[in-house]
């Protein structure tokens, strides 16, 4: 029983063997014995239908073998081909030193069927074998190729490595590991591996630095650095023809590609040969970067940030406050922009002169006259559009705040733009300063943001001496200017109709005060008639005490306090005289009613 169960969990033939044999070793009872015979054949039986299992596993897979994970092909081949041999190959082993096992008919057929698949796979086997060794010499010939090559459609740099190199070596370490001889041409790229390795990585560092000190330049840059890059493009051209995976000089080669170092002086003492590599390309490509963006580019942000008018909106000018404030400022920034256009041209010519002299092998090249020319003039016609951008956003920040409707009556949301006296000049209510001299001013300080530009000498172009010249010719610098000369005549009409609501009190100051005086004592008035005149000069006083000390039309605020006080005063005076001469007649009444009792 004991025996019986312990066969029962057999999970392969392999382990089914073992536990006979160990058996066999120490049971002696020839009824055992014959028991455990008995099993033995039963153990065959299953392993004819291992083998029948493994051929069908063969038939299925043999084009596409399943292969260990990070397994290269032929290797990964081998190995599954093996795993299925070793899998019937030892339990045979076992079953062929019983001989009478092997005497029985049904073992014949066994027997057969384990030749058939053991020879198919040792086949297999050796195919794989032999298509790998006629590969070696495919794979070889990679080594034979350019170290570099470049893109057929991007132009850029490639490392020109075939990748079946470092298969074969791989291929080969595992062939060493089978106990397979490997052909003396595989050896010996196996014990160079590390070496292409080495070579590979570096070539690609050196491409992808290249790459990226190209991709810092501008296409207004390359032009003018043409001879350096071809400096160093004639360093790496042995790279794509001379040098292969075989030469002996790829480490001078590399060298050459990514150092600078100084020669002893191979001519006259005085001469110096400079080898100009990859290190000394990104300085010279960093140095000229750094100048355009820190020296040329933010100068001109600047300029095009840089106001010409000082109009903060928290804040209303007098007209005489806004003439002298802005000429003011003005001046401190057009001072401003002559040092900015200054220092960009004075940047241009040290990039020219940094480009022109820095050390390279090829200085018998010169640089191209006419791209240099073309450089200050891509330069130049920025600085123009700066300048432009500067003019242009301070008239339309003058235009912004000439233009604010936000505020209307006494309220506002932002402080109006002028603060303008309302007074009495007899015979009219007028605004001082008028609305004329308002928009002059306005002319005049369009006028000096657009001169400014006078004192800025234009360079890099021969047609015009100064950036006025050109920025006086835009369109629609021109057609801000005209809108500015107009700015205040939208309000003109409002401006009429609110002076007009004084003239209720012309009366006043207009028509004569003893004249209209006798004209109402020729009316014999009562003394309710004297009063009731009075009561309207003290009305009209009231009235003018309600009128808002600020009234605000778009930019003007009208401050309303000089009228108020003489339209005060000039009503105190016909209430004054009307009281004056009410006392004189009352008191000559008085007395010749005396006279009389």
């Amino acid at each position: 029983g004991f025996v019986n169960r312990s066969f029962e969990h057999i999970t392969s033939t392999e382990h089914a063997l073992s536990l006979l044999q160990q058996f066999q070793a120490i049971l002696q009872r020839e009824t055992l014995r014959q028991d455990l015979e008995s099993k033995c054949l039963v153990i065959f039986q299953n392993y004819a239908r291992d083998l029948e299992a493994v051929q069908k596993l063969y038939e299925k897979h043999k084009y596409e073998p399943p292969i260990p994970r990070n397994a290269p092909p032929v290797a990964g081949n081998i190995m599954w081909a093996r795993q299925l041999l070793r899998r019937i190959e030892a339990p045979m082993q076992g079953f062929a030193q019983n001989k009478a096992l092997m005497a029985t008919k049904e073992s014949k057929r066994i027997v057969k069927t384990y030749n058939k698949v053991a020879k198919a796979l040792i086949e297999f086997e050796t195919l794989w074998h032999q298509a790998w060794l006629r590969s070696i010499e495919q794979c070889k010939a990679g080594l034979a190729a350019p170290l570099l090559v470049q893109h057929p459609e991007t132009s850029k740099i490639l490392v020109n490595f075939d990748k079946e190199i470092m298969q074969l070596t791989r291929e080969t370490k595992y062939m060493q590991r089978f106990n397979i001889p490997v052909p003396e041409a595989a050896m010996m790229v196996l014990l160079q591996e590390e070496k292409y390795k080495f070579y590979h990585n570096q070539l690609a560092h050196l491409v992808r630095e290249y790459e990226g000190v190209l991709a810092k330049l501008q296409p207004t840059i390359k032009p003018l650095l043409r001879p350096h890059l071809e400096d160093m493009e004639k360093k790496i051209a042995p790279g794509f023809s001379l040098l292969t995976w075989t030469s002996m000089n790829i480490d001078g080669f590399l060298h050459r590609f990514k150092q600078a170092s100084l020669e002893p002086p191979s001519g006259p003492a005085s001469t110096l040969q400079w080898h100009c590599g990859l290190a000394r390309l990104e300085e010279l490509v960093r140095k000229v970067v750094d100048l355009v963006d820190n020296r040329v580019e933010s100068n001109l942000r600047a300029i095009a940030n840089t106001p010409m008018v000082d109009l903060p909106s928290d804040r209303s000018f007098t007209y005489d406050e806004f003439i002298t404030s802005q000429a003011k400022f003005q001046v401190q920034q057009a001072r401003l922009l002559q040092i900015r256009n200054e220092e960009v041209r004075n940047s241009i010519e040290d990039l020219l002169h940094l480009v022109k002299t820095y050390p390279r092998e090829n200085m018998d090249v010169q640089l191209n006259t006419e791209g240099t020319s073309l450089f200050m003039r891509h330069y130049s016609k920025l600085m123009y559009q700066a300048i432009l951008t500067c003019i242009q956003k301070s008239l339309q920040a003058m235009k912004k705040r000439l233009g604010n409707k936000t505020s209307s009556g006494f309220l506002y949301l932002e402080r109006p733009f002028f603060d303008v006296d309302v007074e009495l000049k007899v015979p009219n209510v007028a605004m001082n300063p008028p609305l004329e001299d308002i928009q002059k001013a306005i002319n005049e300080c369009a006028k000096k943001v657009l001169t400014c530009s006078k004192a800025l000498p234009c360079w890099g172009q021969q047609e015009v001496s100064t950036y006025h010249e050109l920025i006086a010719s835009d369109k629609e610098i021109m057609k801000t200017i005209l809108r500015l000369t107009g700015s205040v005549e939208g309000i003109k009409h409002q401006v009429n109709e609110y002076m007009e609501t004084f003239n209720r009190y012309s009366f006043l100051w207009k028509e004569d005060l003893q004249a209209a005086y006798e004209r109402f004592m020729k009316s014999n008035p009562t003394l309710e008639a004297f009063e009731a005149e009075l009561k309207k000069y003290m009305a009209i006083e009231t009235e003018i005490n309600t009128i808002a000390s600020v009234h605000n039309i778009g930019a003007l605020s009208l401050e309303t306090l000089p009228l108020k006080t003489s339209l005060k005063s000039e009503a105190a005076s016909w209430k004054a005289q009307f009281a004056h001469n009410l006392h004189k007649q009352c008191s000559e009444d008085l007395k010749a009613f005396d006279a009389y009792i």
